[in-house]
């Protein structure tokens, strides 16, 4: 059993609509967390409120920025849509979707598997949606680092319920 967490999480699973979700890891949350907890300590050597407020603040912005996406996938047949929507933590506590892909449905192609390669962290797998045109529409923004075997599995759902291997 893998320790990591799943590459997407299947919130319904219908006939009419497949919706898949990904929340930003724990370890994001941690990082964010010791980014404000760096910015609050060295506050405590300066004086002035003003620029306490922007060191804390610094903090949190360089743990801001190693923050995974919040994405959400949305395929309805009914509409014959693919909605992705990838949201940053800013827009998500705002609750807008500020970063949002769509296509038809009849576009979809083929459904990919790729390996994202990264010098440090090892390997990550994106799954993409290849419509006619040529343009991949990535499910993640980034790579995710997790079971092959898993994404496998939901690439090869989603290329299913496409009706694509038919």
């Amino acid at each position: 059993m893998s320790s990591k967490k799943p590459y997407m999480r299947v919130l319904s699973f219908t006939p009419d609509l497949l919706q898949l979700r990904r929340d930003a890891t724990w370890t994001s949350w941690v990082m964010l967390y010791i980014g404000a907890a760096i910015g609050v300590y060295f506050s405590f050597w300066v004086e002035s409120y003003y620029f306490k407020a922007s060191v804390v603040l610094l903090g949190f912005c360089c743990g801001y920025t190693v923050f995974d996406s919040f994405d959400e996938v949305l395929l309805e047949k009914k509409h014959n849509k693919i909605r992705i929507y990838h949201d940053t933590l800013f827009s998500y506590l705002l609750g807008g979707n500020l970063d949002y892909m769509a296509a038809s449905m009849n576009e979809v192609e083929s459904v990919t598997l790729e390996e994202d390669k990264s010098r440090y962290s090892g390997t990550g797998y994106i799954i993409r949606l290849n419509l006619q045109n040529g343009y991949p529409l990535p499910l993640t923004k980034y790579g995710i680092h997790c079971n092959q075997e898993e994404v496998k599995k939901l690439a090869l759902s989603i290329e299913k319920w496409l009706g694509l291997n038919e």
